[in-house]
């Protein structure tokens, strides 16, 4: 007998049935609490099985798909014959993927192209360098940089094979 269950339910309700009322053989009785706890054992499951939809880490079957809808839209669809596990594990990746940083950006360019790419961000010291320092600074290395340029006018580089970069 589990928690839930039928015959757990029938117990449940014949204890709560005052002493004496009826004899210690009920068949009526016996039918109309199994109809009862039967409707009752399904409500529990029920309830349980909700409950597991709930978080993205107990959620499963197409609540799992409804989740992955509910968060990344159709950009991320469960694989044909995909089992819940490898699913859940793709949603949670995709879900806690950083993002809008640097080191952001470099992994999801990592992800889709398989490289890593060099990124120059004009109002960054440690891209431009600076006047009197010994690392990057004014024809040593690095490039031109400016506060004043918009993040919309940076140029996508790739490393040139030369000295400096294009």
């Amino acid at each position: 007998m589990a928690t839930g269950d039928t015959t757990d339910i029938i117990t449940r309700l014949k204890a709560l049935l005052p002493n004496g009322w009826f004899q210690d053989a009920t068949p009526i009785l016996d039918g109309v609490l199994t109809g009862i706890a039967t409707v009752l054992a399904q409500v529990y499951s029920l309830t349980n099985y909700a409950k597991l939809q709930t978080r993205i880490a107990t959620a499963t079957d197409g609540f799992l798909d409804l989740i992955s809808f509910d968060f990344f839209g159709s950009l991320l669809p469960r694989k044909p014959q995909e089992l819940d596990s490898p699913f859940r594990s793709r949603i949670l990746a995709e879900l806690f993927l950083e993002r809008a940083t640097r080191r952001g950006l470099i992994r999801v360019l990592q992800i889709l192209t398989g490289r890593t790419p060099w990124i120059f961000e004009p109002a960054r010291p440690a891209d431009t360098g600076a006047y009197n320092t010994n690392t990057m600074g004014y024809g040593v290395a690095g490039g031109y940089g400016s506060v004043l340029l918009p993040i919309s006018s940076i140029r996508h580089c790739l490393p040139s094979s030369g000295s400096g970069h294009s």
